[in-house]
């Protein structure tokens, strides 16, 4: 009890400093230069560019315009592309530019509640504290705070889920945080124990389908206004995008079809593996398993589905602790050993990408395949067969 209490301490200590510092540059630098110095990470004016879309979104209805067709008061001339949750939401509290520095640091802070309540709850090893802290502070979550973007608000809303031992509580935050941004639905197939809980999933997914199919036009509008990322981003489709934008002709085709053929060849082998005893793992703690879940379903998911800007690298976060405790098992098969100790370095030098190239001029191609090696690797320690051994935290630290 006494190292846990330790650690939440030093943990909690780094985090606040660091926000403070953070907070303040954000806030009041004049340039970018302390944010490139130290994460490699530009300050753009206006701050928190991400959500004005979404405060332009009532002056460009005022203007006669669609914000998913031609949202005129947006600074950067973009297509407003978030869920209609934002467009009720707008309209709701006539939100406009003047509130986006509230809403940005509003994000920010809910961003570090959820964080802190999270990693509170299932850290009671010093090297788990140290790995949570250089991710949390990485350049890809500080681009995602310079941002401002809505990811904070679903990491919030995931992160007070997962400690909820509640299954109806944990699907509809999940509920509520795939109204805010689409992708978090797949997270809700992280809970699944029971028939109760299959069937309490089976309601979830019906009330999004009916949002989805109410708004139907509008989602595929957000669709078509979102940004397909090739640099400083992670998918399934990046590869091959930067070699038909570098070299301009048809080679990039054989890398296209070679990434969808390689996936399905991956779901085929895994599905034959999924029975083998030997490659069992345990798990002895509910909530870092479910954390684990969510953090790969997500990444999972999302490399399948689009291009994805490095800030979402944030979820990641969520998969630390059980890839730390497998590789720590002495118990454990050496290859999960060595699996869950390579997808750490991996995610590592993803969540620091903007930092390290910028000393080792790292190729794009080297990271998108240690991109294609974390979806691998997260994929196999998802779908291996557990054994459950689950306990509570308190007993574990006694």
């Amino acid at each position: 009890m006494y190292t846990n209490l330790r650690n939440n301490l030093f943990l909690a200590g780094i985090i606040i400093t660091f926000s403070f510092i953070i907070l303040t540059i954000i806030h009041i630098q004049k340039d970018t230069t302390i944010l490139n110095t130290i994460w490699n990470v530009s300050l753009i004016k206006p701050q928190f560019s991400d959500i004005r879309t979404i405060t332009a979104y009532n002056e460009t209805i005022a203007l006669g315009e669609n914000p998913y067709l031609n949202n005129i008061a947006d600074p950067y001339n973009r297509v407003m592309n978030y869920p209609p949750f934002w467009a009720y939401f707008a309209k709701l509290t006539n939100i406009s530019h003047s509130n986006a520095i509230f809403f940005g640091f509003f994000n920010i802070i809910l961003l570090y509640i959820g964080f802190l309540f999270w990693s509170f709850k299932i850290n009671n090893k010093i090297g788990i504290s140290i790995l949570l802290i250089i991710c949390f502070f990485s350049p890809s979550t500080l681009l995602l705070m310079e941002r401002g973007n809505i990811d904070m608000i679903v990491f919030f809303l995931i992160s007070i889920g997962i400690l909820s031992s509640n299954i109806h509580i944990f699907n509809t935050l999940i509920l509520l945080a795939a109204f805010v941004k689409v992708f978090p639905i797949f997270s809700i197939f992280s809970n699944i124990n029971s028939k109760k809980n299959w069937i309490s999933i089976f309601i979830t997914l019906f009330i999004f389908s009916i949002y989805i199919f109410a708004h139907i036009q509008d989602i595929k509008l957000m669709k078509e206004g979102t940004p397909q990322p090739t640099g400083f981003a992670y998918g399934i489709n990046i590869i091959w995008m930067i070699i038909k934008e570098k070299f301009n002709n048809e080679i990039y085709l054989f890398f296209k079809y070679f990434s969808y053929i390689y996936v399905v060849i991956l779901i085929f082998i895994f599905y034959k593996i999924r029975n083998i005893n030997s490659l069992k793992i345990t798990c002895t703690n509910e909530t870092t398993f479910i954390s684990f879940k969510v953090g790969a379903i997500i990444y999972i998911t999302t490399f399948l589905l689009n291009n994805n800007w490095d800030y979402r690298l944030v979820f990641l976060i969520f998969s630390i602790p059980q890839l730390y405790t497998w590789f720590n098992s002495k118990d454990i098969n050496i290859y999960i050993r060595i699996l869950s100790a390579i997808s750490i370095f991996l995610i590592v030098h993803t969540m620091w990408y903007l930092k390290i190239n910028l000393f080792f001029s790292i190729n794009v191609f080297i990271d998108e395949i240690f991109n294609w090696l974390l979806f691998t690797f997260l994929f196999l320690l998802l779908i291996l067969p557990k054994k459950q051994e689950v306990s509570e935290i308190n007993n574990e630290t006694k």
